[in-house]
């Protein structure tokens, strides 16, 4: 996702992600039982430099999509993946492994301190669009400094879900139409319709614990996969052990 003229989301950094994990010392991730799941557990992971990863919680219940998780676009091989695959309004969250971007809330941001992320202040121009045929497609922007050409986007400030959260950048670089839009770490509240959820949703004061964790030296990412694919790619993609009664 990008920010036009703001200069956050997607283009935030100035080079493409690419898999090598070495370079990523935060890891946020996401397991569910099986692909049509949408509650699973989050453990949150860091790293100094080629140490090992530790885990620094125990598991947090999290709710994902109506329908689960679908193979997104993201910093792990695209070829050769077995399940279902996501694209726009499908009810699933996104697996495979994603930058964390922004952090974003409804506060202003000289009220916020001691965050360690970029942060969006949502104003009600605040946008992201989800029209597959616009050129600004899962670009979040603001609406009063671009003539866009959407017919449909997701206004942050409408959603209270959306008062805290953080960007996951999923189908960047570039975004590709139909593959999804609109991902992200957010709040869960009643709010939330859940058939038509496809971000990662956590009770507020777990999210901000989160937020407020994330630090952008690091290069946080989120690992969501199914517990059998988190066992078939673990040794492949370099990922942490995880005990799985915590």
């Amino acid at each position: 996702m990008r920010l036009l003229f703001l200069l956050i989301g997607c283009v935030l950094s100035t080079t493409l992600f690419s898999f090598n994990l070495s370079r990523h010392n935060q890891m946020l991730i996401v397991i569910v039982d099986d692909w049509g799941c949408s509650h699973g557990k989050l453990w949150r992971f860091e790293k100094e430099g080629s140490s090992q990863w530790q885990c620094e919680n125990d598991s947090i219940e999290v709710r994902l999509g109506g329908k689960g998780l679908a193979w997104g676009r993201g910093l792990h091989p695209q070829k050769k993946l077995v399940g279902p695959k996501k694209n726009e309004a499908d009810d699933h969250s996104p697996a495979g492994i994603f930058p964390i971007g922004p952090i974003f809330g409804f506060q202003p941001k000289e009220d916020i301190n001691n965050l360690k992320m970029p942060y969006i202040h949502v104003t009600p121009s605040i946008v992201v669009v989800d029209d597959i045929n616009s050129s600004f497609y899962n670009q979040i922007l603001d609406s009063t400094l671009v003539s866009g050409n959407w017919n449909s986007s997701l206004h942050l400030k409408d959603c209270s879900f959306l008062k805290w959260g953080a960007i996951i950048e999923h189908n960047c670089h570039p975004s590709i139409s139909k593959d999804g839009s609109c991902i992200f770490l957010c709040v869960d509240n009643d709010d939330i319709e859940p058939m038509r959820m496809t971000s990662t949703c956590l009770q507020e004061e777990n999210l901000l614990d989160i937020l407020y964790w994330l630090r952008q030296v690091d290069n946080p990412i989120i690992v969501q996969l199914t517990k059998q694919n988190y066992l078939k790619f673990k040794e492949r993609w370099h990922l942490p052990d995880i005990e799985w009664k915590k």
